[in-house]
């Protein structure tokens, strides 16, 4: 019998570790003595009431263990909308600045890299049997990787500092700025369909309006969980970035407007998020 309870006790401390870490830090042990007692007063006196005291655990053990693990979700909801602390007064221009070197940063290690691999490829590259000049091909699809991994993890190291859990950030901001490789490829598709000018004038016009769309969405994925209100943050992007695509509406990109593509966009994104951080949280985040 002692060979019995000592394999019944070993399952049991297994199936506690499937409890959520806090659970078993505070109930644990206490939960293995109690059922340690019981066993062992149970097959010291009847094994069918050992049997008994097995099954009522297996049956029992399942809606335990939901219940916890929902518990400590709801609890780390509730510490997510909490943030760390209060945005201070620099907090603006370190984020308009940040956000804005990165944009210029990428752009010259984009050209740095398709440089090296010309020295291999040459001027030209040829895909799917059409000739393209190797550095305007391959920037469409280095830039925008480089600038949301640039963007994402700078912007990563202010925020981390004032909300909780923010390590998909990078993930979501370079998401977010891959959705420029994919209207790119909308509009050429759109060639097929309309006119060559037609389908120049909508990217031109409408490119960097769904860039904000694509970056603000990936970014309040991480930021609905966290702050109450989240959505404004879609519109500060769509806002910054439609106002970029005023400015540069011409189809022009010179070195001011390359310097706008950081700053408008991060301004309203600042004053934005310093807004919404302000905000009190909710009464259930308040009583965790």
């Amino acid at each position: 019998m002692s060979r019995i309870l000592s394999v019944i006790f070993h399952l049991y401390s297994i199936l506690i570790r499937f409890y959520p870490a806090s659970f078993r830090e505070e109930f644990g042990s206490e939960m293995e003595n109690v059922f340690f007692e019981m066993t062992s007063e149970a097959a010291h006196n009847n094994n069918s009431q050992l049997l008994v005291i097995i099954l009522q655990e297996i049956r029992d053990y399942p809606l335990s263990l939901i219940s916890e693990h929902w518990r400590n979700f709801q609890h780390l909801e509730s510490k997510l909308m909490t943030p760390i602390k209060k945005p201070e007064w620099f907090f603006i221009p370190a984020w308009i600045i940040l956000t804005a070197i990165c944009v210029p940063m990428a752009f010259f290690l984009a050209i740095a890299i398709i440089r090296f691999i010309i020295i291999f490829f040459g001027d030209f590259i040829t895909v799917d049997g059409v000739r393209h000049i190797t550095e305007d091909y391959l920037f469409t699809y280095l830039f925008p990787p480089i600038v949301g991994l640039l963007t994402g993890c700078l912007q990563y190291g202010l925020l981390r500092r004032y909300l909780p859990r923010m390590g998909w950030w990078v993930a979501a901001t370079v998401a977010g700025w891959v959705g420029l490789v994919l209207i790119l490829g909308i509009s050429s598709a759109l060639g097929f369909f309309w006119p060559a000018d037609v389908a120049n004038e909508f990217l031109i016009n409408w490119a960097f309006v769904v860039l904000g769309l694509s970056i603000g969405v990936g970014q309040w994925l991480l930021l609905r969980r966290r702050l109450p209100r989240a959505a404004w943050w879609i519109a500060a992007n769509m806002g910054g970035w439609a106002l970029l695509g005023l400015l540069v509406s011409d189809g022009s990109l010179n070195q001011y407007t390359l310097l706008a593509v950081g700053i408008l966009p991060a301004f309203l994104t600042a004053m934005a998020l310093v807004s919404l951080m302000n905000q009190d949280p909710p009464p259930e985040a308040q009583g965790a």
